[in-house]
């Protein structure tokens, strides 16, 4: 696991929760951690309580305030669990009757095809896919099920989804991230594009036969993918901001999926990540699995992945920094009418979105400020370069 950005302890209860989860924990990591609060935050970032809480005798051997801190976050992902597949379960129907073919992407169509318990995969939100023609109105039954606009998107052409959000009786938040295409960066949204996935793609039999996940080999290098998208960029887990790529649920999603993946399955993996300029991610993200995870990795395949050329094209776009992802979206952008769109939308976002993302709660401020306030923040940004640590 990379740890350039983690502390000494941080790394050490990271190493902990490893080796725990693997159930083979050397005699120096078979006692967790001092400091309490900080394990149980790093338990809850990685989303991995429920599978520690299966472990009984793991439960038995830690001090009582772990084990109790750990069980409490897996009843709360399980009650959340109950209340969200009933979201969804009432969704699908409706969809369905649209015509539209929803794809549930990462966590929730991982949870109900390669985990034994959904519960055991947590999750903060479910991400769901469809062809563009069903964009708007999957937004409209969505509306129609009580959801409501979490966030003002940043434009018609520099965002390709949205994010609806509602609270149920019991006060739990549920959100859906709804997209159209399946990177909101022009210049990868061609990776996966939906029609591709949807044609491989099964039925989520276990969740609701209507909706969709992707075939078991585009899951895995999705699941790579993934992971990748998240080299230095943080996430925020129960209000807490964590910059690490290597998520242990993530890696462990790619265990659970190569459980099924036959020697075939693994050589078409091996072609379709060459075809789509994902041999290097793969191998980090596969590596990564492997070393953290437990993940076992053919030796083929390692070879096969060992061999990826260093500056394929998704690699290359994000080394290339801000303002060079800029070009590479413009340049991805079809037609002249969308490519001035897109610098329009670039430089001036709607004012929904710049005062939710500029502005201060409570404290109105003119349209002129905020777009001044983003262009100073964005300065430096435009001049910072990527990285990869692949």
């Amino acid at each position: 696991m990379t740890h350039s950005d983690l502390s000494a302890e941080m790394a050490e209860t990271d190493a902990w929760i490893s080796a725990s989860l693997r159930k083979d924990p050397p005699d120096g990591l078979r006692h967790p951690p001092l400091d309490t609060a900080a394990l149980i935050s790093r338990v809850a970032y990685h989303g991995v309580a429920g599978l520690l809480a299966e472990d009984a005798a793991l439960m038995a051997r830690l001090p009582d305030e772990v084990a109790q801190g750990i069980q409490d976050i897996a009843r709360g992902h399980a009650f959340w669990e109950l209340a969200h597949r009933r979201l969804l379960t009432r969704l699908a129907p409706d969809l369905a009757a649209a015509g539209i073919a929803p794809l549930i992407l990462k966590g929730t169509a991982l949870a109900y095809s390669v985990y034994d318990k959904p519960t055991l995969r947590p999750r903060g939100d479910t991400d769901v896919v469809v062809a563009e023609a069903d964009y708007d109105r999957s937004q409209e039954i969505l509306k129609a099920h009580g959801f409501s606009l979490a966030f003002a998107p940043g434009g018609q052409i520099v965002s390709s989804q949205c994010s609806y959000e509602r609270h149920d009786g019991h006060g739990l938040h549920h959100v859906i991230d709804l997209h159209r295409q399946t990177n909101n960066h022009a210049a990868l949204a061609g990776v996966f594009p939906y029609a591709e996935l949807r044609a491989r793609a099964e039925p989520l039999d276990r969740l609701a036969p209507m909706l969709l996940r992707p075939g078991l080999v585009d899951a895995m290098l999705f699941a790579c993918y993934h992971r990748f998208m998240h080299i230095a960029k943080p996430i925020t887990v129960t209000g807490t901001s964590h910059l690490s790529e290597n998520r242990l649920i993530w890696l462990l999603d790619m265990v659970r999926i190569a459980r099924f993946l036959s020697d075939s399955d693994w050589e078409t993996l091996v072609a379709r990540a060459r075809d789509k300029g994902l041999l290097r991610i793969c191998h980090g993200s596969l590596v990564a699995a492997r070393d953290w995870a437990g993940l076992v990795l053919p030796a083929p395949v390692l070879q096969a992945l060992e061999a990826a050329p260093p500056d394929e094209p998704p690699v290359r776009f994000l080394r290339a920094g801000r303002a060079g992802r800029l070009m590479a979206n413009l340049a991805a952008t079809p037609g002249t009418g969308q490519r001035l769109g897109f610098l329009w939308e670039t430089a001036f976002p709607p004012a929904a979105y710049m005062r939710e993302a500029f502005g201060h709660a409570g404290r109105p401020e003119p349209l002129p400020k905020l777009y001044l306030r983003r262009a100073l923040r964005g300065v430096a940004a435009l001049t910072r370069k990527g990285s990869t640590d692949l």
